[in-house]
C-alpha cells in the first residue's frame, strides 16, 4: 500500500508543491507528437543552458550567445532582436512582462517588430532561470540514466523520447489516482507563482503601478492545472524576504 493511501478521511490532505517550471513542463506534453517531444526536451536543455555561460560575460553578451543558438531566427531577425534588446529600456520592458507571452507580443508590435520574437523571449526566460532541484535529472541517455552534465556538449547524449517518457511518467504520478480511486494528491501548493516577487517584483518603487504591470500568467496557469486535475490550491507565501519591496513598508 502506498504511504499516501494511509492518509485518509473526509478532511485528509495529500499535498504536493510544484514550481512554475514543473507546470510549464507538464503543459508541453500535449499528445506525445514528435513536436511535443522536441518541445519538452528543449525546455529542459534551455534550463541547463544558463549554467554553461561564463560568469565574466555581460548580460548583453549572454543574451547574444543565447540568441545565436535560436534556430527559429534568421540571421537578420537575430540581429534585429539583439539590437532591440541591447537598449536597456527595451530590455526592461521585456523583463517586466516576460511571464505573459501576449504582453511580450504587444511590446514588439508597439515597436514595429515581429511578434514571433516572443517565442525567443520565452527561451531567454528559461535560460536565465535557475532550474528547480531535480528537474535536470529528467534529462536521460539512451539507457534511461540521468546525464552527468558538465558542459553544453553533454546534451548531445540526451535521448529525447526517453526524456519525454520520464517527464510524462512524473506527470501521471502527480495527477494520478491511488488504488482506491482517490487522487494521489488532492492539494497543490504553489511554490513561487503567488509570491510578490513573481507577480510584481519588476515594478519600480518610484511610481504607481497599473494593472498591466502585474504578471499573473504563472499564477493562473497553476490554478488552471490544479482545477483540471481535481486539486485545491494554496499559496506558499505572499512575500518572500528577498523580494520585499520598500513600498509595502514605507512610512508616510
Amino acid at each position: 500500500m502506498e504511504l499516501m493511501e494511509s492518509i485518509k478521511g473526509e478532511n485528509a490532505v495529500r499535498g504536493i508543491t510544484l514550481n512554475r517550471q514543473h507546470i510549464e513542463l507538464f503543459n508541453l506534453l500535449g499528445n506525445g507528437s514528435q513536436e511535443d517531444v522536441k518541445r519538452v526536451c528543449n525546455y529542459l536543455k534551455d534550463l541547463y543552458g544558463y549554467q554553461t555561460l561564463d560568469d565574466s560575460l555581460s548580460l548583453g553578451e549572454k543574451v547574444k550567445i543565447v540568441l545565436e543558438k535560436d534556430e527559429d531566427l534568421s540571421t537578420d531577425e537575430r540581429a534585429e532582436l539583439t539590437s532591440f534588446l541591447s537598449k536597456i529600456e527595451n530590455a526592461l520592458k521585456i523583463r517586466n512582462c516576460w511571464e505573459d507571452e501576449n504582453k511580450v507580443k504587444k511590446v514588439f508590435e508597439e515597436n514595429g517588430l515581429n511578434p514571433k520574437y516572443s517565442s525567443s523571449i520565452q527561451k531567454l526566460k528559461r535560460y536565465f532561470s535557475t532550474p528547480r532541484i531535480g528537474l535536470l535529472t529528467l534529462l536521460v541517455d539512451k539507457d534511461g540514466k540521468p546525464l552527468e552534465l558538465s558542459s553544453f556538449d553533454d546534451l548531445e547524449s540526451v535521448d529525447e523520447q526517453k526524456t519525454f517518457d520520464k517527464v510524462k511518467a512524473l506527470y501521471e504520478y502527480v495527477t494520478g489516482n491511488l488504488s482506491n480511486g482517490e487522487k494521489r494528491f488532492n492539494r497543490l501548493t504553489l511554490d513561487s507563482q503567488g509570491k510578490f516577487g513573481m507577480v510584481a517584483g519588476s515594478i519600480r518603487d518610484d511610481r504607481k503601478a497599473s494593472h498591466d504591470d502585474y504578471n499573473f500568467k504563472a499564477l493562473r496557469d497553476a490554478f488552471d492545472f490544479a482545477k483540471a486535475n481535481g486539486m485545491t490550491a494554496r499559496l506558499n507565501a505572499f512575500v518572500f524576504f528577498k523580494d520585499l519591496p520598500e513600498r509595502l513598508v514605507r512610512k508616510k
